[in-house]
């Protein structure tokens, strides 16, 4: 299926932000609620705690380790690692994408102009 065909699903609609690509929901998304259309403020629905910040902060919630943040005492491990694992796929793309854009350039520029000689 072509990019227009999945990005004409919802994708841009439901969410996910324009980093992702439209096609792509962002998985935080199926276990909260945005209160009020404030996409700032999110309701967890397993403990109903409301959250500040945006849906990063409501996975914060979901899945715990960071100490400003509650964790949700009722959201079951599979969403835990769900969570854990979409935050781990992400820190890897950026991480390729980095080494990519570095290699690009070298092989652009060539290393003096990219070191800034």
């Amino acid at each position: 299926m072509s990019e227009i065909g999945r990005s004409s699903q919802g994708g841009a609609t439901q969410g996910g932000s324009s980093q992702q690509g439209a096609s792509q929901m962002d998985p935080g998304k199926k276990y909260g609620t945005c209160v009020s259309n404030n996409t700032n403020k999110w309701k967890c629905i397993f403990c109903m705690k409301e959250t500040n910040g945006g849906i990063s902060r409501l996975k914060h919630h979901l899945v715990g380790g960071n100490t400003s943040i509650t964790v949700c005492p009722n959201c079951p491990e599979h969403v835990r690692a769900e969570l854990q694992n979409d935050a781990a796929y992400k820190m890897l793309d950026r991480q390729v994408t980095s080494q990519l854009y570095t290699y690009l350039m070298l092989f652009i520029y060539g290393y003096n102009y990219y070191m800034g000689f």
